[in-house]
């Protein structure tokens, strides 16, 4: 399988297990302490992430997105990444714009999708290029647009190393 082929896979792969965890952690809610996974994270990372370390409040954003099941904890999960935006965290903006694809915990909103996605591609963050890759190939809320997606899945995959690429070729097998 040649290299872009293998990204543009991976890059299905990997915008399509986006909303797979998401409904997964829907439904193992149900059977979960899900609050108490919440509670340790605040344990871990409260006291940096407001001290401003920027992988802290990432980190409290993103437990709180995958574990928070009600509208308050969305937000404050919302409110985290954002801290982290203002440091140009690029793994918070990737988050951010996924959240807008779903409207968790915001409106859903393609076009503020579609921007941070941008802004975190420009910071060099491949999950960010191959979720735009993969919304220019599906057509899912913008007009498809094949040239667009294949600049994305070049551009990430001059950022892949070459141990890297031979993983995820071997995870896209």
């Amino acid at each position: 399988m040649n290299r872009l082929a293998t990204l543009s896979l991976l890059s299905i792969i990997l915008f399509g297990s986006y909303f797979s965890i998401n409904w997964t952690w829907e439904r193992y809610d149900q059977y979960s302490n899900s609050q108490q996974i919440i509670q340790q994270s605040k344990e871990n990372y409260l006291n940096l992430a407001i001290s401003g370390n920027e992988e802290a409040q990432y980190q409290l954003g993103l437990n709180l997105h995958l574990y928070g099941r009600n509208s308050k904890q969305r937000s404050e999960s919302l409110i985290w990444l954002r801290k982290a935006i203002k440091k140009n965290h690029a793994p918070s903006m990737t988050l951010l714009a996924s959240s807008h694809i779903k409207g968790l915990g915001t409106e859903k909103n393609i076009g503020q999708a579609l921007f941070w996605y941008k802004k975190s591609a420009g910071l060099g963050n491949v999950p960010a290029m191959l979720n735009l890759a993969n919304l220019n190939i599906s057509g899912n809320d913008i007009h498809q647009n094949f040239i667009a997606a294949e600049k994305w899945l070049k551009h990430a995959e001059t950022l892949i190393s070459h141990d890297d690429f031979r993983f995820y070729e071997t995870a896209a097998n």
